[in-house]
């Protein structure tokens, strides 16, 4: 008995080692190897520019806007700067420290620069010169760059507070404007609005897209992106932040 212990142990912790070994190894399939890339071009720096202390410490999407057949960039800063300059050349066209602590990007009409600041302000300024043209006070903190409607020539602002307003560009004057509940746990930013056949489509943080009539502001329709799975604050964050 003792002997044929002696012979079967070994084979007993074969077995076990074979075991665990098929057991450790990955069911997983490995990725594709990557393709070498030989790039075509090398980009090379036309010009740079100091414009300003960008976003400072804060988690603010500032991206400078163009305006293509004018060939200029509008840059805004935290630190209340904002500037015209020169796409081909970097030359600065003009520039202005608002005073405000500005938050969005710069939104464009025909004759007009807009943006917006994290304490409830509106500024319009001459495309052309970078003169102040009107500015008024929002709802809330400003985080998407506001969008112009050449049709009804109405500024569109979505705020932080979860409201929507309609402002005659030219003027400022407040047209229609509409408030909704925003949930306890919220991301910081919004989403930009965008029009498309007289229709105005803005994502919330509710995880709703809320559709408008651009003229009147009369709410349409709305589309469920997301529910919350529980009543927990981290579960019900459901933040559309992006463009629709």
């Amino acid at each position: 008995m003792l002997k044929t212990f002696k012979y079967s142990f070994p084979l007993l912790l074969t077995f076990i080692y074979i075991s665990i070994s098929a057991c450790s190894k990955s069911n997983v399939i490995p990725p594709t190897p990557l393709k070498k890339i030989t790039p075509t071009f090398t980009p090379k720096i036309i010009w740079s520019k100091n414009v300003g202390n960008g976003t400072g410490n804060t988690f603010l999407t500032l991206s400078p806007t163009i305006d293509v057949q004018q060939k200029t960039l509008f840059t805004v800063s935290h630190n209340g700067w904002i500037m015209a300059i020169d796409a081909q050349t970097g030359k600065t066209r003009w520039q202005l420290n608002t005073g405000l602590p500005l938050s969005s990007a710069a939104g464009l009409s025909p004759s007009l620069v807009f943006t917006g600041s994290t304490n409830g302000k509106l500024v319009a300024l001459n495309r052309v010169s970078g003169a102040i043209a009107w500015h008024t006070t929002l709802p809330s903190s400003l985080y998407a760059a506001p969008l112009y409607d050449s049709k009804t020539q109405l500024l569109i602002v979505a705020t932080h507070d979860g409201s929507i307003s309609a402002y005659q560009a030219l003027t400022g004057k407040l047209i229609w404007q509409h408030a909704s509940s925003l949930p306890p746990l919220i991301l910081t930013g919004n989403s930009r609005p965008v029009i498309h056949e007289g229709k105005l489509y803005i994502g919330t943080a509710s995880g709703i897209v809320w559709i408008y009539d651009v003229k009147t502001g009369q709410a349409l329709s709305n589309i469920v992106i997301a529910s919350p799975k529980s009543a927990a604050s981290t579960s019900s964050m459901l933040d559309i932040d992006d463009t629709p």
